[in-house]
C-alpha cells in the first residue's frame, strides 16, 4: 500500500490552513463528525484541482460539482445526487469524495454504522490520498464517540511502531493524543502533544496540537 506523496501532503496541508472556510462550514452546518467540515473543502479541492482524465471522469467530476451546487449554506449538497455520483461512477474519486459526504449526513442521522462502512470504503480504496486520510480520521472520531478509547488507543500505537505506517506519523500522534485526552490519561496526552511538536516541527497539525495541549491542566506545551 502506498504512503502520502510530498504532493498530496501539501494537500493536506493547504486543507489544514483553511481555517476559515472550515470555522464558516462548521457554524452554518449542523451534525458534522469532528473533522469531516475539512470535506467540503476536500471536495472543493477535488473539482478544482485533481485532474481527472477520460470521459467518465469528467462526468464524474460535474456531477459531483452539480450536487454541491444544489446544496445552500445552510444545507448539505443533494443526496440524491451524491448517491448517483457513486451508482455511476463508484470507482472514481468523486464517488470517494461523495461517499464522504453521505457518510456525515448519515452519521448527522444518527446512523453510525452506514456511516462507518462509507468511511472504511474510501478509507480501503483511497489509501495514500488526502480523501483516504480524511475517512480515516473520520472513522478514528466515531471510534472516540463510541467509546472505543482503548482499542483505539492500542490501534494507534501499534500504527506508530510500524516502520512505514499507512498515515502520517504526525497525523497518528495525534489522534492518539485526541483519544488519551478523551480517555482521561491527560498525562499521557499531554506528552504526545509534545511529541508531534517536538518530533515534526513542521506538522500543519502544530498550530492545533500546540492549543489543545495548552488547554490541558498542569501546564503548557514546550517549544
Amino acid at each position: 500500500m502506498s504512503r502520502l506523496t510530498r504532493k498530496e501532503m501539501k494537500r493536506d496541508e493547504v486543507i489544514e490552513t483553511m481555517g476559515s472556510v472550515v470555522e464558516y462550514t462548521r457554524r452554518h452546518v449542523r451534525g458534522l463528525v469532528w473533522g469531516a467540515v475539512a470535506v467540503i473543502v476536500l471536495i472543493a479541492i477535488a473539482a478544482g484541482v485533481f485532474v481527472w482524465r477520460g470521459a467518465q471522469g469528467s462526468k464524474a467530476d460535474q456531477l459531483l460539482a452539480d450536487a454541491m451546487a444544489a446544496g445552500s449554506e445552510a444545507e448539505a449538497p443533494d443526496a440524491e445526487q451524491l448517491s448517483e455520483v457513486v451508482e455511476r461512477f463508484p470507482g472514481s474519486r468523486a464517488a470517494a469524495a461523495a461517499r464522504l459526504m453521505l457518510a456525515r449526513r448519515a452519521a448527522a442521522d444518527g446512523d453510525a454504522e452506514t456511516a462507518r462502512q462509507m468511511w472504511q470504503r474510501v478509507a480501503r480504496d483511497r489509501v495514500g490520498t488526502a480523501l483516504g486520510l480524511q475517512a480515516q480520521v473520520n472513522l478514528y472520531e466515531l471510534d472516540r464517540q463510541q467509546g472505543r478509547h482503548a482499542e483505539l488507543i492500542a490501534e494507534l500505537r501499534a500504527a506508530l511502531d510500524r516502520d512505514r505506517p499507512e498515515l502520517p506519523r504526525d497525523q497518528l500522534l495525534y489522534q492518539l493524543a485526541l483519544t488519551l485526552e478523551g480517555s482521561g490519561a491527560t498525562d499521557e496526552a499531554r506528552e504526545t502533544y509534545q511529541r508531534l511538536l517536538d518530533e515534526h516541527p513542521e506538522s500543519s497539525l502544530r498550530a492545533t496540537a500546540q492549543s489543545r495541549v495548552d488547554r490541558l491542566p498542569g501546564g503548557t506545551a514546550l517549544g
